[in-house]
């Protein structure tokens, strides 16, 4: 074997991993969970003032939904992203 296939030999079963967990995030951070999670943040947005408690809000709405607890917090950072970029975009009067 040569040198960079042991210094490099590594990366094969990382790549493996990777794939396996891009594929479980897939699973369950879809369009459709990520729509649920924009709406509950606009609900969390109008009844509740503080930001971590809105998070945490919407987090336990789509734990309620049966998504694992780490994918829903990825979901509501992306709603967040998602709600801020929408609030920027509506014009002003």
């Amino acid at each position: 074997m040569s040198i960079f296939g042991n210094m490099f030999g590594w990366l094969k079963p990382l790549g493996g991993f990777l794939k396996k967990a891009i594929g479980f995030v897939e699973k369950y951070v879809t369009d459709e969970t990520i729509e649920l999670a924009v709406g509950w943040v606009k609900v969390a947005e109008h009844t509740i003032t503080d930001n971590d408690a809105r998070r945490e809000f919407v987090i336990k709405m789509l734990v309620g939904r049966g998504i694992p607890e780490h994918l829903a917090r990825l979901a509501v950072e992306l709603a967040v992203g998602i709600y801020k970029k929408e609030v920027e975009d509506t014009p002003k009067v």
